[in-house]
């Protein structure tokens, strides 16, 4: 459903998440070299004289309304309403002066670990008309994905927010700040989606997240430990939680000066080590998944292959030099690198 032009209209564009290397890191205060996508999340905001804001989208069954000023009701975590009840809750006078209708749309998938939910945040914040700095904004998004309005980790708010076309961002998260790292001529980025969805996965998530605080707990910030010292956990489980977080960081830091030396066969090598790590270590991946992944890995041209984002179901990214071939996998998609998010 278009809305159409009207006065006071306002639009806002986020592209989704793409992890080259470095994923379950960002909590931890390590490393993530990431990729703003081509596909991208778009909210339509027209105000109205009501009370509420009506949502729609082709995502919902019906129109959402959320009633304003929000109330502390609080919905299932990580659905519609919850996320930008959680938005609005951030607003003066708890959103009450953004009543109208929001229409998202576009061509992210939703559940495919691309961070559907925190382009659909942002590009909401940006049609609503929210204009901050970077970091406050990401926080501010990061906030409303979080049942106890706390900040997580930020990246994906921050690879939807600094994104450059035909460049990865290297992301470090103990200190929150960013550089750009260009992609050698002839790097090609394809995305298989597994059809496996993300359903009921927040509790596995949230049980990794509390697996690295543990170990935190002994070892300090895992994004400045070393091998040495996840060696030193006692717990084999905590053991291979950390073990996954410091060795998924020295690949970040290995894949971008190779990246920078055009050495893309050595950061398709890291990209298997990182996908091995994820299933092996940090047990996010399922077998299905690994299975559709030796097929894509077989693939003559792909130079390296993995899961992409929090897990548990999913898409899939391989990267290749231009010399890629047909192949009998369904639904593989080239995408490249985008601009951040924007005001449209």
């Amino acid at each position: 459903m278009d809305l159409g032009t009207s006065p006071g209209e306002r639009r806002g564009i986020a592209p989704g998440r793409l992890t080259v290397v470095g994923d379950h890191t960002d909590y931890c205060g390590g490393r993530s070299l990431a990729v703003a996508l081509d596909l991208a999340t778009h909210a339509v905001y027209r105000p109205m004289s009501t009370a509420t804001l009506e949502v729609r989208s082709a995502h919902l069954r019906a129109p959402l309304r959320i009633d304003l000023p929000v109330g502390s009701l609080r919905s299932p975590p990580g659905s519609a309403r919850s996320l930008l009840t959680g938005l609005l809750r951030s607003l003066p006078e708890r959103g009450r002066e953004v009543a109208g209708v929001l229409e998202l749309r576009g061509d992210l998938p939703v559940g495919a670990g691309l961070s559907s939910s925190a382009a659909m945040l942002v590009a909401t914040a940006l049609a609503l008309g929210i204009d901050e700095p970077i970091l406050e904004l990401a926080r501010r998004c990061s906030r409303a994905e979080s049942s106890e309005g706390e900040v997580g980790g930020l990246l994906d708010q921050l690879a939807i927010l600094t994104g450059r076309a035909d460049m990865a961002t290297l992301l470090d998260f103990s200190a929150d700040t960013w550089r750009h790292v260009a992609l050698p001529a002839g790097a090609e980025l394809w995305l298989l989606d597994s059809g496996e969805r993300r359903v009921l996965a927040e509790s596995r998530y949230e049980e990794r997240r509390a697996q690295c605080a543990a170990a935190e707990a002994e070892l300090g910030p895992l994004g400045r430990a070393a091998s040495s010292d996840v060696a030193a956990l006692r717990d084999p489980v905590l053991r291979s939680r950390a073990r996954h977080v410091v060795s998924e960081d020295a690949r970040v830091d290995e894949a971008a000066r190779l990246l920078s030396l055009g050495d893309l066969a050595g950061v398709g090598r890291l990209m298997d080590e990182s996908h091995r790590s994820l299933a092996e270590d940090f047990e996010v991946s399922s077998e299905g998944i690994d299975a559709l992944r030796a097929r894509l890995r077989a693939v003559p041209g792909v130079l390296g292959a993995r899961l992409v984002g929090g897990g548990f179901g999913g898409c899939l990214v391989a990267l290749s030099d231009g010399v890629f071939h047909e192949t009998s996998l369904g639904g593989l998609r080239r995408v490249r690198p985008s601009d951040s998010a924007r005001v449209g």
